[in-house]
């Protein structure tokens, strides 16, 4: 309810998506339950589902009935397929690092000990920025310089064109400088 209150702007608003979301609750989560087998998850799916109905109220309020409770049965559906696409593609390119690992390093030219311990203040310091971006953006930076996938591939795992790829890349590494500098992280070498 707090997200009715939240995103309608009048009275009328509110009585509709309440009245909606008490109507057609219990259709959504049995079917996002059909997709997921999390009820925290499917709980997500039926509010994420809300959000999407009230950003189209200008629409959905003219539809009758049949058409409102067709409506809602495809974004719940839409939305439940493409949070599993999501989940799926976090599964296959989910990169888990080891801190405490120095494999990378090579035996022949081994760094100093401060150099070792300056490393490994940067690499937590990395892992904390890269903890707090949101996962659209860690798969789309673990694809591209991680698992080396073209534009092409990229596009085709986030249904858009090669193009709108370039522009995610862009935008994705501008937001990971900008929260290294605010966290003042160096890039200057040791």
């Amino acid at each position: 309810m707090f997200i009715i209150m939240a995103l309608c702007d009048n009275e009328d608003s509110r009585q509709f998506f309440i009245d909606l979301y008490r109507d057609y609750r219990p259709l959504m989560y049995r079917m996002a339950l059909g997709y997921v087998t999390n009820p925290s998850s499917a709980e997500d799916l039926v509010h994420d589902a809300l959000v999407k109905l009230i950003e189209k109220e200008d629409t959905i309020t003219k539809f009758r009935r049949c058409t409102l409770t067709s409506y809602i049965v495809y974004t719940i559906r839409n939305l439940s397929t493409n949070y599993l696409r999501r989940q799926s593609i976090e599964q296959q390119h989910r990169v888990d690092v080891d801190i405490s690992s120095n494999e990378f390093l090579a035996v022949d030219n081994a760094p100093s000990p401060e150099e070792v311990m300056l490393m490994n203040e940067r690499r937590v310091e990395f892992i904390e920025i890269w903890d707090t971006l949101p996962d659209d953006t860690k798969i789309l930076l673990e694809g591209k310089y991680i698992l080396g996938l073209s534009d092409k591939e990229l596009a085709t795992e986030f249904d858009c064109s090669p193009d709108s790829i370039r522009m995610k890349l862009t935008r994705a590494r501008r937001h990971v400088m900008k929260l290294a500098k605010e966290g003042g992280f160096s890039f200057e070498p040791a």
